[in-house]
């Protein structure tokens, strides 16, 4: 019968076969023969489909062990940026290999969630000292444009007192140039505050 693939299906040809009931004693031995042939036919098929799915989880099995050891070599990445993104990169290519045995489907889930969580760990702990880092470069910032602003509010008698204000202006700038962002949402608005000022200054 087409289509027979599973224990199930079989079965029921089995009991359909013993509730037909016997046949003529001259095509008995052969209609028996052929029956069994094709039974142990059957299960060496499903045999055979038992072993290559073996083969086919042990083979996934074998290429998630692999992205684990890359996702824990990415531990040693210097670059936070890269190692997450190459860690993004592994969970796609987890996604798209199919299932491990039962018995260390788990294990092996936990090995690469655990190599996972350490690298997003410590991309959380960057950006928390970035927050830090730059919000100082914001009250750093707000200094220097107090500073040029309060500048603006002296105008010089002569020559000499202008090169010393201008000498002033350049050393603000030069310091502005030293101090890295500012927090992304105050970082457009922080160097227009300053650049207005040295503007209006030249």
């Amino acid at each position: 019968t087409k289509g027979v693939t599973n224990i199930d299906a079989l079965r029921q040809l089995q009991t359909q076969w013993k509730e037909i009931g016997p046949v003529s004693p001259a095509q008995r031995n052969e209609q028996w023969q052929r029956y069994h042939f094709l039974i142990d036919k059957f299960y060496d098929n499903l045999r055979i489909n038992r072993e290559l799915k073996e083969l086919d989880l042990q083979k996934n099995l074998e290429g998630k062990i692999e992205l684990c050891e890359k996702a824990e070599e990415l531990l040693l990445e210097q670059s936070i940026k890269k190692a997450v993104e190459a860690l993004n990169h592994l969970h796609e290519q987890w996604k798209q290999l199919g299932p491990v045995p039962r018995e260390q489907k788990e294990t092996v889930w936990e090995r690469f969630k655990a190599a996972s969580d350490k690298i997003y760990d410590k991309r959380k702990v960057y950006f928390n000292s970035l927050d830090v880092e730059r919000a100082g470069n914001l009250e750093k910032k707000e200094a220097l444009c107090a500073e040029l602003e309060a500048l603006l509010q002296e105008v010089p008698k002569d020559h000499q007192g202008w090169v010393k204000q201008s000498e002033a202006v350049e050393k603000l700038q030069a310091s502005w140039k030293t101090i890295g962002f500012a927090p992304k949402a105050q970082n457009t608005a922080i160097w227009r505050r300053f650049k207005q000022a040295t503007d209006q200054f030249y």
